[in-house]
């Protein structure tokens, strides 16, 4: 069947061709863009005598070419559409607020996850994990800052953590401390990969990471996405995108995947 959407503000991304109102596409395959009678009269005369011709007003909306994201992290997204949002909190008392609802909300989460916190929204823009404790104490939470290249941690998770005034700057990375030499709850750089992305790993289920994959797929796809580059790809995104080609035989969309490589200072490693 031979489907033509018409009335629309059809946008090709040709530098010097005009605005169109009419596309006409068969089998994934678009055969002519235009002005209505023209893409008709072109749909008409190729489509088969047995196959039909739709057409489809669309009331002036726009229709462009599928976005192609050049630069994501999918597993991490789909994990993010699940935290507590915090970008929009503009101050310490609302993301406390944030967090103790979630609290509220699910009373036997083993730990809380945020994101996109702004470092305006922190007094001096510089969190610690006494102003997380404040309003969650008992279990671990971990905030990802809104350029996700830091984390900021209750004292619950500095522990879950391992982490403490002994534990070393992994090589990139910095653990923020205080006058004495104690964790403050801030981790910079690698030292969230290496401290807060490695301890979510290993309390991360594959069912979770499932989960995850599929929540980045559908919002890409209901915002038309039609291809992603994942920027950092490790063992367990790589299982992650085999266990959903084994049980689809495909992807929603190409994806093209970057390995990440931790620099830990071990060449071995």
């Amino acid at each position: 069947m031979t489907t033509i959407l018409s009335n629309a503000t059809v946008f090709t991304g040709h530098e010097h061709t005009p605005i169109n109102d009419a596309v006409a596409f068969d089998s994934g395959r678009i055969i002519a863009v235009g002005d209505r009678a023209t893409v008709l009269d072109i749909a008409e005369t190729t489509t088969a005598p047995e196959h039909t011709v739709e057409e489809i007003n669309l009331d002036g909306a726009l229709v462009t070419p599928g976005f192609v994201e050049a630069h994501t992290h999918l597993l991490m997204l789909g994990q993010t559409i699940d935290k507590v949002q915090l970008r929009d909190c503009t101050n310490l008392d609302e993301i406390r607020d944030r967090l103790r609802s979630r609290r509220e909300e699910q009373p036997e989460a083993d730990y809380i996850l945020g994101s996109g916190w702004m470092f305006e929204a922190v007094p001096g823009g510089r969190p610690t994990a006494a102003m997380i404790d404040e309003a969650i104490a008992d279990l671990p939470v971990l905030l990802d800052s809104n350029d996700v290249h830091s984390s900021w941690v209750n004292t619950a998770a500095l522990t879950a953590m391992g982490i403490d005034a002994q534990t070393p700057d992994p090589p990139g990375g910095k653990i923020v401390r205080d006058n004495n030499g104690e964790a403050t709850g801030f981790l910079l750089e690698n030292a969230a990969v290496e401290y807060a992305w490695s301890y979510l790993e290993t309390i991360t289920t594959d069912d979770d990471r499932d989960r995850f994959l599929d929540n980045a797929f559908d919002v890409y796809l209901r915002n038309g996405v039609t291809a992603a580059t994942d920027m950092a790809v490790g063992e367990a995104e790589a299982a992650t995108f085999v266990r959903r080609l084994n049980r689809d035989s495909r992807l929603p969309f190409p994806v093209v995947g970057y390995w990440l490589l931790r620099p830990t200072g071990d060449p071995q490693r």
